[in-house]
């Protein structure tokens, strides 16, 4: 059943792509909306070509073979850093100690590399605003399913969507991830620009922001449903983040308008503590679940002996669990001390995303990580507090969900999977974008027009339902109403 759904979504997104009059912009879009998804041809080590793989490789054919078209291998600053991170990870891979463990390291870069590629795709995409748009929603568009499906698993139970990798987890809502905690955690990256759209996006027709509305309603129930308590932190970290920064600068309009939707936040978040206070304190109580907290202590001694071990390289990508028990013994003393005497749950991956890309990467990897990622969250605030409109929602929106995706993956170890880093990059790849049109438009108007040689295979003045822009200009209305 599963292969057959496959078969078809791919079968469908193409038919649906090339029968529409810009079917790159589409295929990237497809492949950014099916990101969160953990299906597609698996061939080794949980690793394989995911589905959204699919609608990149087509992005990437349609590059090759169209003249007009420019695939940016090198977009910028941040495109080099990647590229040095890449590099080490690679001779990482290649140092692993043995044949097995080398192949399943250079089985798990590919991942990164996958990331690297929808980074370039996403922003080469990108720099034409009607494709801008559209990858925008489409990331969106993860949000909303997944919260969905997340919502109705909590009311409901199991939601029947097993062919497209729903787990049967008895009392906790997983979107169609494959554990509760990954769903909060995207939640928690992505929530924050989804909610900045819903507050300030122009749309054309009221109806639509009613409908979205109430659809981020549920999601919100789906993520109480998940008893994810990082995501929860996270998600309210990052729309705190998302809008609390305008703020600062105290202007009455922004003030009247995010009045309405915090009131009915204020009143909503009431009745539901007013409902299920109990449930959520349990969650924070409970002996069970306070000690899946506390593992993570002893968790974090056991990487760090590792990391002081192999400080340089590390054990390879996706070494870690082969590798922990030999590194139990150090900390074993400790570990009782603190109420854990079980090597098993000791030898389990170190619940801090960080640690584990130390750990498995080397110290230089973990520092080139926080670089790139230091890089993002600059961009994302200069965009966030200088620009205005559709510009300025996903620097704040990148700004939250990146700061509450960060402080979430300090306590857990999903960072580097799949579809958290296809979905990361691809909101990073939209962040580079907007810098570019927030550029432009500073040299607009400092008088100075930043002009870029339009594509010989579209006629200046053309561009996919954006009549008078071009390559070197942005379209005054790139927050087009919807």
């Amino acid at each position: 059943m599963r292969i057959i759904a496959e078969v078809l979504i791919v079968l469908g997104g193409y038919a649906w792509a090339f029968s529409s009059s810009d079917p790159l912009g589409w295929l990237v879009a497809l492949a950014v909306a099916l990101s969160p998804l953990q299906i597609g041809l698996i061939v080794y080590y949980y690793n394989g070509l995911f589905l959204s793989d699919f609608f990149l490789l087509g992005a990437l054919v349609l590059y090759a073979m169209s003249p007009g078209e420019r695939l940016r291998w090198n977009p910028g600053k941040l495109g080099i850093l990647f590229g040095v991170f890449l590099s080490w990870l690679l001779l990482s891979s290649l140092a692993a100690r043995w044949p097995s463990s080398r192949s399943v390291a250079l089985s798990e870069w590919t991942r990164f590399a996958r990331a690297y590629v929808m980074f370039v795709v996403v922003y080469s995409a990108s720099l034409e605003p009607a494709r801008f748009r559209r990858i925008l929603w489409a990331l969106v568009a993860g949000v909303f399913w997944e919260g969905l499906v997340a919502f109705v698993q909590w009311r409901r139970g199991y939601a029947g969507l097993a062919f497209l990798g729903e787990q049967k987890i008895r009392w906790r809502a997983t979107g169609l991830f494959s554990h509760p905690t990954m769903l909060g955690e995207y939640l928690a990256m992505l929530a924050p620009l989804t909610m900045r759209l819903l507050v300030t996006h122009p749309f054309k027709v009221a109806w639509k922001r009613v409908v979205l509305t109430l659809g981020f309603l549920l999601v919100l129930g789906g993520l109480f449903g998940s008893y994810a308590r990082g995501g929860w932190f996270g998600t309210a970290l990052g729309a705190t983040i998302a809008f609390g920064l305008p703020l600062l600068k105290m202007r009455a309009k922004l003030i009247a308008r995010y009045k309405g939707p915090l009131i009915a936040l204020v009143i909503i978040a009431a009745v539901g503590l007013v409902r299920y206070g109990p449930i959520l304190q349990k969650q924070f109580t409970d002996p069970a679940r306070k000690r899946s907290a506390s593992v993570r202590k002893p968790l974090n001694l056991v990487a760090m002996e590792m990391l002081k071990d192999r400080a340089v390289l590390g054990v390879g990508l996706g070494n870690y669990r082969w590798n922990s028990w030999n590194y139990i013994p150090r900390v074993y003393a400790r570990a009782v001390a603190m109420g854990f005497d079980s090597w098993d749950e000791l030898s389990q991956i170190v619940h801090n995303s960080f640690l584990l890309l130390a750990a498995e990467g080397g110290a230089l990897a973990l520092l080139a990580f926080w670089v790139m990622l230091g890089r993002l969250l600059i961009d994302a605030l200069m965009l966030g507090w200088r620009s205005s409109g559709v510009i300025q929602n996903v620097g704040l929106g990148a700004l939250g969900g990146l700061c509450a995706f960060s402080v979430v993956m300090l306590a857990s170890p999903n960072m580097f999977q799949e579809p958290f880093l296809m979905s990361l990059w691809a909101l990073a790849g939209l962040c580079q974008a907007a810098r570019v049109y927030h550029q432009r438009l500073v040299a607009r108007s400092a008088g100075r027009q930043h002009v870029i040689t339009p594509s010989p295979a579209r006629p200046a003045g053309t561009q996919h339902g954006l009549p008078g822009a071009d390559h070197g200009s942005l379209s005054p209305r790139l927050d087009n109403r919807r």
